[in-house]
C-alpha cells in the first residue's frame, strides 16, 4: 500500500532541512541530508498531479488547429519545465508551512524560482556568423563520408541508392544503420544551417483561440498542482506570457524551416528531446515528409512510461526499434497516452543484431565464483524530477545510494560507485569514503570490475546494455510500479528483485534479508528469455549458448 505524505508540525523537528539539488548537500554536508532525510511530495501525489496534468495537456492540443498545433507538440520541453516548477513549489510550500529550511543552489532554482524571460528568449539568438562558416564545411564533410559508405554497401547489394531524405539531429547507430538498410543517402542538416536567415522572417502570433486554450491549460495545470501538490503560488499569468512569446518564435522558426528547407521524402531525426529539432522536424513534415524517429536508451518498455509519447513518439511519422518484438511494445505504450489519438504513428522493428553482439562479447569475461564486489550504477542528480518510472528524482536515489553503500560495506562487501558520466560534478566527494572506489570511466569499460551490479533507477541507458552481461543484475520493485505484464516474467528470470516501499517520509525503503539472500546466491549464467523475448532479432531467435 503507498503512504500519501501526512506531514505535521509535530514531527517537523525530525525533519532536517529540505534540501532541492546536490550541490546544496554537498555544500550543507551530506549527514544534514541523509541523517534526516524527507521528502514533501509523495510518489502517489505526484503521480495524480501528473496523470491531470497530462490529461489538460491532451485537452489543449486536440482544441488547437493548423500550425500552432504543430509549434505547441514542439515545445513540450516547456510542459515539463512547467510540471517541473509545479513540482518544487508544492515542495517549498509544504516545507515552509512546517517551517522547515529550503536550500538549493542556481542548479534547482531554474525550476524553484525561474526566470521565465529566460524561457521565453531561449531560441532568439541568432547564430553567429563563424558559426555558420564551420558548420557548412563540417556538414559537407560529415555527408560526403556518411553517403560515400551508404552508397557503396549499396552498390554491392545491386541497389541504387536514393537521395530522398533529411537527417536531423545526431549520427545514432540506430538511425545510420535504418539509412544503410534502406539505401537511402541522407543530406545530414546542422539546425544553424537550416535557420540561417530566419531574421528577414516576418514575426509570427498565435491565433486568439489558441492563447485562450493556453489559458485554460495553465489554469488546469495550477488546480491539479493546488490539489495533488499542495501549491498556491502558480503565477499563470506570467507563465503564459513567457510561454506565448516563445511559441511565437518558434512559429517564425516553423515558417521559415517550412519554405526554405530543401524537399525530402522522408526526415530522419534524432534528439527529439530538443525542441528546434521537433520544429525542424515538423516544418518538413508540413511539406509532405515523412517523420521518422529513432528508439534509444535501451529503452524496452519494462514498465509503462507516461512522457516518452510527448517526448517522442507524437512527433513521428514512423519510430524505428531495435527489433519487431520491441516495436509491439512501444506501440502498446504509446497507445496508453491520449496525445496517441491526435498523433498516429507507425512503429517498427529493424532487427538489428548490436544486442547479439553484445551478449556475445559479454562471455569473453568470466562468470565470478561468488559475489565479493557490487557496482552500483549512480543515478544522474539533475533536479529535475522525471516522469518515467517510480522514484525517478535524485532525492529518492542519493538518499537511497548512500544507504545501500552503508548497507553493503556492512555485509563485507567491496563497494563500486559508477557516477553518472554527465553529473560527476555533481556527486563529488559525496560517495569518496563510503565506496572502495568510485568510478567515472564509462560503464561499458569498467563493469567486469563487478561480481554484481546494483540498480535503484532502472531508466538508465546502463541498465539495458547490463542485461547483456553475464552478471548478476540487482533492482528494486518498488510498489506500484506499473510493470509491462508481457516482459515482467523475464526480468524477474534475469533479475535478482528487492521489495521496496515508500515510508511516511517518503524514503525508499528495501528489504534488506532479500537483498542479504540475493547478494549469497552464487552468479550463474544468465537466463536468456528476456533477450529472446525482446532483444534479439526475429530472423535469428535462437539465444546464446
Amino acid at each position: 500500500m503507498a503512504v500519501t505524505n501526512t506531514s505535521t508540525e509535530a514531527d517537523a523537528e525530525a525533519r532536517g532541512p529540505l534540501f532541492f539539488d546536490a550541490p546544496a548537500i554537498r555544500s550543507a554536508g551530506r549527514a544534514g541530508f541523509a541523517d534526516s532525510f524527507w521528502w514533501p511530495v509523495s510518489e502517489h501525489d505526484h503521480t495524480q498531479f501528473l496523470d491531470a496534468f497530462w490529461k489538460a495537456f491532451d485537452l489543449f492540443h486536440a482544441a488547437l488547429e493548423g500550425e500552432d498545433k504543430y509549434v505547441l507538440l514542439a515545445d513540450t520541453q516547456f510542459a515539463f519545465i512547467l510540471a517541473a516548477h509545479c513540482h518544487f513549489a508544492g515542495a517549498f510550500a509544504q516545507a515552509k508551512a512546517l517551517g522547515v529550511e529550503a536550500n538549493y543552489t542556481e542548479t534547482s532554482k531554474r525550476f524553484l524560482e525561474p526566470d521565465w524571460d529566460v524561457f521565453a528568449t531561449a531560441f532568439d539568438a541568432p547564430p553567429a556568423a563563424k558559426l555558420i562558416s564551420r558548420l557548412r564545411i563540417r556538414n559537407l564533410i560529415r555527408n560526403t563520408i556518411f553517403n560515400t559508405r551508404v552508397a557503396c554497401k549499396t552498390l554491392m547489394r545491386g541497389r541504387l541508392p536514393r537521395y530522398d531524405t533529411i537527417g536531423i539531429g545526431s549520427g545514432d547507430d540506430l538511425k545510420l544503420e535504418y539509412l544503410e538498410r534502406k539505401g537511402r543517402l541522407c543530406r545530414h542538416l546542422y539546425l544553424e544551417l537550416v535557420l540561417n536567415g530566419v531574421e528577414a522572417e516576418s514575426a509570427k502570433t498565435l491565433s486568439s483561440e489558441t492563447i485562450e486554450h493556453l489559458h485554460r491549460f495553465l489554469e488546469s495545470a495550477a488546480a491539479a498542482a493546488s490539489k495533488y501538490l499542495r501549491c498556491e503560488n502558480i503565477e499563470t499569468a506570467t507563465i503564459a506570457q513567457a510561454w506565448i512569446k516563445r511559441l511565437q518564435r518558434l512559429k517564425q522558426l516553423y515558417t521559415f524551416a517550412a519554405r526554405t528547407m530543401p524537399a525530402a521524402e522522408s526526415v530522419v531525426v534524432t534528439q527529439l528531446g530538443k525542441p528546434l529539432n521537433r520544429t525542424l522536424a515538423f516544418a518538413a513534415k508540413s511539406r509532405g515528409s515523412q517523420v521518422i524517429g529513432f528508439h534509444h536508451g535501451n529503452d524496452m518498455c519494462n514498465f509503462w512510461e507516461r512522457a516518452q509519447a510527448y517526448s517522442e513518439y507524437a512527433v513521428c511519422d514512423l519510430f524505428v526499434c531495435p527489433t519487431t518484438k520491441s516495436a509491439e511494445h512501444h506501440a502498446t505504450e504509446y497507445r496508453l497516452s491520449g496525445i496517441s489519438e491526435q498523433q498516429p504513428t507507425e512503429f517498427i522493428g529493424l532487427e538489428t543484431s548490436d544486442y547479439q553482439r553484445q551478449i556475445e562479447a559479454s562471455r569473453k569475461s568470466a562468470l565470478p565464483a561468488e559475489i565479493r564486489s557490487v557496482m552500483i550504477v549512480g543515478y544522474p542528480m539533475t533536479a529535475l524530477r522525471y516522469h518515467y518510472s517510480p522514484a525517478d528524482f535524485f532525492a529518492f536515489q542519493l538518499d537511497l545510494e548512500i544507504r545501500v553503500c552503508r548497507f553493503l560495506k556492512d555485509q563485507g562487501y567491496r563497494v563500486l560507485y559508477k557516477a553518472h558520466p554527465d553529473r560527476l560534478k555533481e556527486v563529488q566527494g559525496l560517495f569518496d569514503d563510503l565506496a572502495d572506489e568510485v568510478i567515472a570511466t564509462p560503464f561499458e569499460e569498467v563493469w567486469q570490475q563487478a561480481d554484481a551490479i546494483f540498480f535503484g533507477c532502472m531508466t538508465s541507458t546502463t541498465f539495458g546494455y547490463t542485461l547483456c552481461t553475464n552478471r548478476p543484475v540487482i533492482a528494486l520493485d518498488i510498489e506500484e510500479t506499473e510493470w509491462n505484464p508481457a516482459l515482467k516474467p523475464h526480468l524477474d528470470n534475469r533479475c535478482r528483485f528487492v521489495s521496496a516501499y515508500w515510508d511516511s517520509r517518503n524514503r525508499l525503503i528495501f528489504d534488506e534479508k532479500q537483498f542479504a539472500t540475493a547478494l549469497r546466491e552464487p552468479p550463474t549464467p544468465p537466463d536468456q528469455g528476456y533477450a529472446n523475448a525482446v532483444l534479439l532479432p526475429q530472423t535469428d531467435k535462437s539465444a546464446p549458448r
